[in-house]
């Protein structure tokens, strides 16, 4: 939350976190997370974003 949270406040110019989870066959699957806001309101608030979710599987 702290780094989508950055991105948010415009503090940071993309949201990038990686994960690490373990499915249920005992493989471990790592996740990256990244994306962007590229339209604000006049509030500040996010209209529009842009995102990717890649997982890949570990062993």
């Amino acid at each position: 939350m702290k780094r989508i949270n950055e991105h948010l406040e415009r503090r940071a110019p993309v949201y990038m976190a990686e994960h690490r989870l373990r499915h249920k066959s005992g493989k471990w699957v790592w996740i990256l997370d990244v994306g962007k806001v590229f339209q604000w309101d006049q509030m500040g608030k996010p209209l529009r974003a842009l995102g990717i979710l890649l997982a890949v599987v570990w062993g």
